[in-house]
């Protein structure tokens, strides 16, 4: 009995060893599975595989772009706090030590950077900036490693243009960390830029380099769209231009002057602009987000992949098939109420032009000879920002009289008379009744 005791007792210290070590083999084979970070969406690991070490390869992802964008946030934000301990040297060492820990290892070991030398190897900021992510590119390093080279631009609180960035965010996707190779004064595309093979095969984890990527809704994808598109066109309106749908680019804007006339007399309403409603549409291969903002402003994002859209500012410039159908199929009353909605949505945007080319021939000859007295009439006569409200329609032979409210959207209402006379297919003209 006693041998069978110690026989027992020798036994069973070794079976929870044995248990032990398969619960370390299956804790191990999981986590090489699942990536071992939960924060990792499925879908982000598959777009990630879809990189290769040949060439750099357009961002494809809502969620990774503008993970990736957060992360030289969090880089320029870091630049920015030096600024508050300048005259602090222990307080400065511990922020410049606090930048070397989100910087590539190659890039700090390639240039020796230390805390006293860093200034010379990271972009100057003197202001709290808001950085504009443009294009991301990326292109795999090894099985965890994934770099991507980045362009941008930042600009102040007031979205004032400050300068270009570009840099090469590595992302280790099992131990989702990052680091920052800041590209200083570059003057090439980033399709050009060459990203060295890196020896890393993981990127520790710091307090400062851990990354959580951004959530993937359509509500959310369309709030980015509104705020990037935003900052763009107020800092940087060429860039703005140039991402217009070039059909509607032609049609509403002649020139470059033009649309940056457009954005300087609108920028308030510009900046002040917020979804409240949106619709996603799937449309011969690409995905298009229409929004309507507070103001019932239209943004429309023509999505090819991500952040390579073209965009429509408004509904009443171009007609598809779809919309001439619609039309028709309106009633004569219908119709009119349809052509209001676009004039008012004209005169908020100040698309003078659109309006100047709907007025009555003879009216506009008599009452506008040139558009800039239309301009000076809408100014006076119109709020800012004009909500549709009630009205009514009359009518006295081919003409509808629609009396309509406009209210500026806080509680100041008016009434206005505008004279519609329907014409062939979707054309229409309108005067002013006083």
């Amino acid at each position: 009995m006693e041998k069978f005791k110690r026989i027992i007792m020798i036994i069973i210290p070794i079976f929870i060893v044995i248990v032990i070590v398969i619960g370390i083999i299956i804790f191990i084979l999981l986590k090489n599975d699942t990536g071992g970070n939960e924060n990792i969406p499925p879908e982000e690991i598959e777009e990630t595989s879809g990189y290769s070490r040949e060439n750099l390869t357009k961002v494809m992802s809502h969620a990774e772009f503008y993970t990736v964008a957060n992360c030289v946030q969090n880089y320029l934000d870091l630049i920015n706090r030096r600024n508050t301990y300048y005259d602090d040297e222990e307080f400065l060492s511990i922020i410049n030590n606090t930048i070397i820990e989100i910087l590539n290892v190659d890039y700090i070991n390639k240039n020796q950077i230390n805390s006293d030398n860093i200034e010379n190897y990271i972009d100057e900021i003197q202001e709290k900036v808001i950085y504009v992510p443009i294009k991301i590119s990326g292109i795999e390093q090894n099985d965890n490693i994934v770099s991507y080279v980045t362009y941008g631009f930042i600009e102040n609180l007031e979205n004032s243009y400050i300068k270009d960035i570009y840099a090469i965010v590595n992302f280790d996707i099992i131990n989702t960390t990052f680091s920052i190779e800041p590209l200083l004064n570059n003057t090439t595309e980033i399709d050009n830029i060459e990203v060295t093979e890196t020896t890393q095969t993981e990127i520790e984890k710091n307090e400062n380099n851990v990354f959580t990527y951004e959530k993937t809704s359509q509500e959310n994808i369309v709030k980015k769209y509104i705020e990037t598109f935003k900052k763009i066109i107020l800092a940087k309106p060429d860039i703005a231009y140039n991402l217009l749908d070039e059909e509607y680019r032609k049609a509403r804007f002649a020139s470059l002057e033009e649309f940056e006339e457009y954005v300087n007399s609108s920028r308030d309403i510009i900046f002040s602009t917020r979804p409240e409603k949106y619709l996603v549409e799937k449309v011969d291969g690409n995905t298009i987000y229409t929004c309507v903002d507070q103001n019932k402003k239209y943004y429309i994002f023509i999505e090819d992949a991500y952040m390579d859209y073209k965009v429509i500012l408004d509904n009443y410039t171009l007609e598809d098939e779809e919309d001439i159908e619609k039309y028709n199929a309106m009633s004569s009353q219908n119709k009119v109420s349809a052509n209001i909605q676009k004039i008012i949505e004209a005169i908020n945007n100040k698309d003078y032009k659109y309006v100047y080319n709907k007025l009555n021939e003879q009216y506009k000859n008599n009452k506008f000879p040139n558009i800039e007295q239309l301009k000076n009439y809408i100014n006076e006569n119109f709020y800012n920002v004009n909500i549709l409200g009630n009205g009514s329609i009359d009518i006295n032979g081919d003409v509808y009289i629609v009396k309509v409210q406009i209210s500026n959207g806080q509680n100041e209402t008016k009434e206005v008379s505008i004279l519609v006379r329907l014409l062939e297919g979707t054309d229409f003209e309108i005067s002013f009744a006083e």
